[in-house]
């Protein structure tokens, strides 16, 4: 050999690299000289030769075709080139992989596991008598991969991986495979260890056989306390065959998962309810990602599952299909510090929930197994499964409800109606009344979430005109700061986030000075319920862009221990959540004050305030505050769950119950789960909520109406349930005469006719011969209050068949009215050439109540919308009668003055220390919402004096109008009297008219 030159490689003379082996190459080859190829093989072929009819003298079981010749290999590019590290291709015949051997490529199939250096009895006939593919004194790397991800050896080099087909481990559970209580694998060193004590079942024979999971059979461990590093890093594949036959929320066959709360880590594959799921955290998703198969699974049938991720693409199979797909995740898997690896169960730190069904074989990959190879091992093994009959897996004694989807229609109109409940309640200044003089702000703020939650548009008139009342001054209570955070963040405006920074700073100002991390109103003692809303405040505000300083968030994590009572220990098998879970849990639940009563409102306060710190920091958040974090939330969990109610507040009963269900929807909503104490909360608390709404719409007081609309339209979540508010009002109709006769609406009626009575039709139909069938109308005529309104001529030439006629018609006046149908039609057998006398065809009368358009009437609110001149001129009101004449002037639509019902000459005088210059002068009535209409008289005509001008104005026809007076020219105004002159009687209280504010403004400059 030439001196300099590296020799190359004997075995693969086309590479131009050494092959790699131990250390990186083969053994140096013996001097000797170069042969040609042809020569080489020859020997190559006898060597062989010999060695196979040695080992077949001592195997007889070795086939005699065995001895045959190899193929010549392949040229082209070896297999290990695709990872930048070329490899020595086998001297031995290149097979294609059989299904279901997990390579999904044309590598040669996997060796057979050793057990002690023999072979597995089941497994010596199937050994291939092919040579080595490694050195002689060069170990094979795959059982080295193996014992380095699920054992302890260090791993090998890339090359071995991509050699083992990155099977990490394979598990057949039948009898064959079970020895000393432990299921040994088919590839990888860990064994599957039977519950201490139980007595596994099997079902089926010979390569038929599984394992039965009745109930109280329990998990089959792995490793209790697996290293992640063992575990697969940035790919992995998952497969099993399974036979489900008790549906529950929480179940997987293959896990090394801790999911608590909105701490996720690791994977699972499983099943939720009757479907298939497979989820995974990486360190770009941060949590699990579960993926839910579009399959239902039939309860006691076979199906094979597998979970796929690539490094960027998360897929879910079911019977070698894919069901879905996602790209949420991406980069390495997240692990806990230290995982437990089971089979058969859903499994973590705190939470077991055993399989009940059977199981008959298990698959880990550190790659993404291609479709085509799941397909193939489907296929391979479907025939095969054997019935399992399980006596002891009925379902729990208590059933599912019905599906949400059930439901829907009735959440969707509840919202929809408890939305047009809030509206007509709106004042025309954009308020609401709930708690408006201790809490100018907060109310209006809260109502306006609950409107944008339940679909009405950030453009709605209503909305606009909060939007404008909230402007006009700051909120002084925490309450009411959260709340105005809340309702700025859900506009979604980029416009608003100077303003959101402004009131954010100034809620974080307003820590309580010695309970760090905590709030009062602002002042006096600190409570949780203050602390909850000032962190939705802060959360929402931090959400919409806006800068919250870290170590607030720490504070607020530190300041709640103070808050949850002494923990306590309940059996899983005594709650009402204890459906495949073992063990004792901890619980605690959150207190209104330190040391104070334990209740369902403050519990859910709590989970939510420490799941909102957590989120607001993300991975900002210190090591040494998650487990305490979590511990804590867990508690909280396990005392909500334990109490579970949606009838009442645990604690309280029927106390703060409609502040107790937004809470529970908080929790829910920030947990991401479905269900709480094994029952479905959301579904729960809305046929409940249902149930309570009253007929206006409304849940009684307007709080109670917004936090129902919140836990209705589901707030906290990032979908709402429902397609929204659609205004399209409510509709009646009457079907019990000839004509059937429809209408919807609120102020503006839609009227149409839905049909005909069919003995009628039949009638119409039955003619003579050589007479034209059929109802043949000539005129409709619509009348409101016994008075035709509207006409429609028709062409009888056309017999009837769906054509309804509708038409609008608009009352000026809300209350109740009357609506009728008559319908003028050829006598049957009547030619339309000819008609002759016509048949006269009426509906019964519709009854009919109308209101104010909630949508209107707010436009026209904004129209006159401005600056009020008195505010802050330190005006005084004096009045005829009657008390709180300041209420006029203190920019407080739901506040007012009223006369005494005897007062003969109702007056109210405005007198101001300095003149103002002013054009226009407003008298709003005293009634100022929809749902106020007719509490007061209504206003008809009033003489006013400014200064020494006299001037008379008439107000609108209803009694919300207000009333612009322009004056002659713009003048300095110092005093201002207005004498009620005519009033008509009201519903309620008969007798009292006044204002709910008087304004002045300078319109033309």
């Amino acid at each position: 050999m030439r001196r300099g030159v590296r020799p190359r490689c004997t075995r693969a003379p086309h590479l131009s690299t050494p092959c790699p082996g131990r250390g990186g190459a083969h053994p140096a080859p013996r001097r000797r000289p170069l042969r040609g190829h042809g020569e080489r093989r020859l020997l190559h072929l006898r060597s062989r030769r010999r060695g196979l009819e040695a080992r077949r003298s001592r195997d007889p079981l070795l086939p005699v075709d065995a001895a045959r010749p190899a193929p010549r290999p392949r040229r082209g590019r070896p297999a290990g080139a695709a990872h930048g590290l070329p490899r020595c291709p086998p001297q031995t015949e290149r097979r294609r992989a059989p299904a279901g051997d997990g390579a999904g490529d044309r590598r040669a199939p996997e060796a057979p596991l050793e057990r002690g250096g023999a072979l597995h009895p089941a497994r010596r006939e199937h050994r291939s008598p092919r040579r080595s593919r490694y050195p002689r004194g060069v170990r094979s790397p795959i059982p080295i991969l193996l014992a380095a991800l699920l054992g302890g050896a260090p791993a090998p080099a890339a090359g071995a991986a991509a050699q083992s087909g990155g099977l990490v481990g394979h598990w057949r559970l039948d009898r064959s495979h079970l020895a000393g209580g432990l299921f040994e694998a088919e590839a990888g060193q860990r064994t599957l260890a039977v519950p201490e004590g139980a007595l596994p079942v099997f079902a089926g024979e010979g390569k038929s056989e599984c394992l039965v999971l009745a109930p109280g059979f329990g998990h089959l461990e792995i490793d209790p306390r697996i290293d992640p590093e063992r575990l697969p890093a940035e790919r992995i594949s998952l497969e099993a065959w399974v036979c489900v036959h008790r549906p529950q929320q929480w179940g997987a066959m293959l896990c090394a998962v801790e999911d608590n709360g909105s701490y996720e880590r690791g994977w699972v594959l499983g099943f939720n309810h009757s479907q298939f799921t497979f989820a995974v955290a990486t360190e770009k998703g941060g949590k699990l990602t579960y993926l839910k198969s579009k399959t239902s699974f039939v309860p006691g049938e076979w199906y094979h599952v597998a979970g796929t991720y690539d490094g960027a693409v998360q897929r879910i199979f079911v019977n070698g299909r894919l069901e879905a797909e996602a790209t949420d995740q991406g980069g390495a898997i997240a692990y806990h510090d230290v995982h437990q690896l089971v089979a058969a169960s859903y499994r973590d730190l705190n939470e077991n929930y055993p399989l009940i069904g059977g199981l008959y074989e298990l698959r880990l990959y550190d790659r993404a197994v291609p479709e085509r190879d799941l397909r193939r091992r489907y296929e391979r093994v479907r025939k095969l499964l054997p019935a399992v009959i399980i006596e002891d897996a009925r379902p729990p004694a208590r059933p599912l409800p019905p599906p949400l989807s059930s439901l829907q229609p009735a959440i969707d109109a509840a919202i929809d109606r408890g939305a047009d409940a809030l509206l007509r309640r709106q004042h025309r200044d954009g308020s609401w009344s709930a708690h408006i003089e201790g809490y100018r702000n907060g109310a209006t703020a809260l109502m306006t979430l609950a409107l944008l939650e339940s679909g009405v548009r950030a453009d709605h008139p209503s909305v606009r005109q909060a939007l404008r009342f909230l402007r006009r001054r700051a909120p002084q209570k925490t309450y009411s700061m959260g709340c105005q955070l809340l309702a700025l963040a859900a506009l979604d405006d980029p416009k608003l986030l100077p303003w959101i920074q402004e009131l954010a700073d100034e809620l974080a100002a307003w820590e309580h000075p010695t309970a760090r991390g905590r709030w009062g109103y602002p002042t006096g003692n600190e409570d949780l319920s203050c602390t909850q809303f000032a962190a939705l405040g802060l959360w929402s505000a931090a959400r919409a862009g806006a800068k919250v300083p870290r170590e607030l968030w720490l504070r607020v994590i530190n300041g709640l221990q103070a808050h949850q009572g002494e923990p306590g220990e309940v059996a899983w098998n005594l709650g009402p959540s204890a459906a495949g879970r073992t063990g004792k849990r901890s619980i605690a639940g959150f207190t209104y004050r330190p040391d104070s009563q334990q209740t369902g409102s403050m519990t859910t306060a709590g989970i939510g305030v420490l799941t909102l710190a957590e989120q607001a920091l993300g991975s900002h958040l210190p090591r040494r505050y998650r487990r305490p974090l979590e511990a804590s939330r867990q508690r909280g969990i396990g005392w909500l769950e334990t109490f579970y109610s949606v009838e009442r507040n645990p604690g309280l009963g029927g106390n703060r119950y409609y502040y107790y269900l937004y809470g529970l929807e908080r929790a829910g909503a920030l947990l991401a789960r479905e269900e709480l104490a094994g029952r479905p909360w959301y579904r729960d608390g809305a046929e409940v909520l249902i149930g309570k709404q009253e007929d206006e719409g409304d849940w009684g007081s307007e709080t109670h109406t917004a936090f129902a609309l919140l836990f209705l339209s589901r707030a906290t979540s990032a979908a709402h349930t429902g397609p929204g508010l659609t205004g399209d009002g409510r509709s009646v109709s009457v079907a019990d005469a000839d004509v059937h006769l429809s209408a919807t609406g609120e102020s503006l009626m839609t009227i149409w006719i839905e049909g005909f009575d069919a003995d009628l039709l039949a009638e119409y139909a039955k003619v003579e011969a050589g007479a034209t069938p059929g109802l043949r109308i000539v005129r409709v005529e619509y009348l409101a209050d016994s008075r035709i309104v509207h006409t429609v001529e028709v062409d009888p030439k056309r017999p009837w068949s769906t054509e309804r006629f509708a038409f609008q018609h608009r009352f000026t006046q809300p209350g109740k009215h009357r609506l009728q149908a008559r319908v003028h039609a050829l006598a049957p057998g009547s030619d339309p050439a000819f008609p002759g006398e016509l048949d006269e065809l009426e509906s019964r009368s519709l009854l009919v109540e109308t209101v104010v358009d909630s949508r209107e009437w707010m436009e026209t609110n904004l129209e006159l919308a401005g600056e009020n001149l008195l505010e802050g001129a330190g005006a005084q009101a004096t009045a005829s009668s009657g008390e709180n004449a300041g209420h006029a002037l203190d920019g407080l639509a739901p506040t007012h003055w009223v006369c005494d019902a005897k007062d003969e000459d109702p007056w109210l005088r405005i007198d101001l220390p300095r003149s103002v210059r002013a054009d226009t002068l407003l008298l709003a009535p005293a009634t100022s919402s929809i749902a106020t209409s007719g509490d007061f008289d209504a206003l008809r005509r009033a003489n006013v004096r400014i200064n020494d001008v006299d001037l008379e104005v008439r107000f609108p026809e209803n009694d919300l109008g207000q009333a612009v007076v322009e004056l002659p020219k713009p003048m300095r105004v110092r005093r201002i009297e207005v004498h009620i002159a005519d009033h008509s009687r009201g519903k309620r209280n008969r007798g009292q008219a006044g204002f709910s504010e008087v304004e002045l403004r300078l319109r033309g400059g």
